[in-house]
Order: structure tokens, then sequence, then C-alpha cells
């Protein structure tokens, strides 16, 4: 099963996001959090834009991108916190992602960020504990689909391993699960290169 092996292949991929992470114990302020969403937001939004250039074959493999999106969620997160919209759309970009070149490697990075859905709850319940955050939208982004968030999972994980790929669209996959988890690593310690922010997704 393809899922079986982004999850081998990527493993010590995996690992090293939770160590750059560990969003419980290292967001301990609402001004941690508003930075660690801005960090996000960072990464999310050029992302996407990648994303939906292949949105239409995505659709055809059974992957309904428009109701995957996480940028806007954390827009909204953004705003509640008090940051004007203009301010948000000028944040610093990620520019080292993952090569999206095929609807393949589409594919292998949303393995990773959908898989990021997953214990959204538990996070977010330690940081509203913790950090008093109040109003829902705070946390928007965090609590990824909420009580939909295991059958969104599964629905993903069923059409990645209905795919039927060649070797070389199978090895696409693979590369691009590992390159979006060491993208996603390097670009929340805070080691990437940045560019400026632009009104695409909002």
């Amino acid at each position: 099963m393809l899922r079986d092996e982004l999850r081998e292949h990527t493993c010590s991929h995996h690992e090293r996001v939770e160590h750059v992470l560990d969003i419980p114990r290292s967001v301990r302020s609402p001004r941690a959090y508003l930075r660690l969403l801005e960090r996000f937001y960072g990464f999310y939004a050029p992302y996407e834009s990648q994303l939906l250039a292949h949105a239409g074959q995505l659709a055809t493999a059974g992957v309904d991108l428009s109701k995957r999106l996480k940028a806007y969620n954390l827009s909204d997160d953004l705003r509640s916190m008090g940051l004007q919209q203009e301010r948000i759309l000028l944040l610093p970009r990620c520019e080292q992602l993952p090569s999206l070149l095929t609807w393949h490697h589409a594919l292998g990075a949303m393995y990773v960020t959908e898989g990021s859905t997953l214990g959204s709850q538990i996070i977010t319940r330690t940081l509203r504990d913790s950090l008093i955050l109040g109003g829902e939208t705070q946390t928007t982004f965090l609590v990824g689909y909420a009580s939909r968030t295991g059958m969104m999972w599964r629905s993903f994980v069923d059409a990645l391993n209905a795919v039927q790929l060649a070797v070389s669209e199978r090895d696409a996959v693979l590369t691009a699960a590992a390159q979006t988890f060491d993208s996603i690593a390097v670009w929340m310690s805070g080691e990437a290169h940045v560019e400026t922010g632009d009104a695409r997704l909002g």
C-alpha cells in the first residue's frame, strides 16, 4: 500500500519536524502562538498556491482540494488575534518549498499536510488550557477538520492507495513527501530564506 510506503520512507523526516515544532512545550504564551500562526501561514500560503495548479488532476484521483485548503483558516486565526489583512499578506513567505512539478508530487506533499491534522484536537485543548485563548476562530487551523478529521484522513488515504502509478510516478510521490517534511522543518525552525508576501491567497 502506498500509504505504508510513505510512512516508512518519511519516518526520519517526520521525526525531524516533530522535534522542531514540539508545539505544546514551545508555545507558552499568546505571543508565541501568534508567531507560530504567522510562520505556518508563511508556509501554507505559497505551498497551497502550488497545489492549486494540480487541483483538477487531484480531483480526478479522488482528492477534492477545495475542502482541504488551510491558509484561509490561518488568515482567520491571525485576524482574530488582531492582525490586519494587509499585515497578513505581507508576512514572510517560505521560498524553499517542495518541488510540486506534477500532481504526483502534489499528492505526496499532501500526505504530509493532511496527516498533520491528526492529533490536532489534543494540541488545541492543551493550548486553550495553557494560553486561555478565547473564541473558536483562534484555533481554526490547529483544530483541522474537528469531528470530521478522522473521516477526512481516511478518505485521503483511500484515494492515495487507489491511485495506479508507474514506478517513476510512485517515486515522485515519495520524494515530494520527504521534501515537504524537510521544507516544513527548515521553515519552522527559522533557518529558511523568505520572500515578501503577496495577495494570491488570503
